[in-house]
């Protein structure tokens, strides 16, 4: 399961789609978490739609990978958020492998 996510990941840093970088990712999440914290204040709610259907998305097909059973997309979201915060040089790299970095630090499937 994990070699074909690798590929793709692998395939995907040939392109240079700026929409395809965990910049662009933590954009939208950084919008979704900030009307998550302050729904009033408003917000770009499509800026934040991609990054919920995308992490959801992305949990559904690599689920095996990550025991995210009881986590809500918008948690994860934040630790996405967090978690690039924390390691900034992976805002250059595909979106898809700093998510999956932040979600299996955050929910590994075997003790730490």
């Amino acid at each position: 399961m994990i070699v074909p996510i690798l590929m793709l990941a692998m395939f995907a840093q040939n392109s240079p789609n700026p929409k395809s970088l965990g910049s662009a990712l933590y954009a939208h999440c950084q919008e979704a978490v900030r009307i998550l914290d302050n729904p009033r204040a408003g917000g770009d709610l499509q800026s934040a739609t991609e990054c919920t259907a995308y992490i959801d998305g992305f949990s559904e097909s690599g689920g095996t990978l990550f025991c995210t059973d009881s986590a809500s997309v918008a948690t994860m979201a934040r630790i996405y958020v967090a978690y690039m915060q924390k390691y900034p040089k992976l805002l250059d790299q595909v979106k898809s492998l700093g998510l999956l970095d932040a979600l299996m630090d955050a929910y590994p499937c075997h003790k730490k």
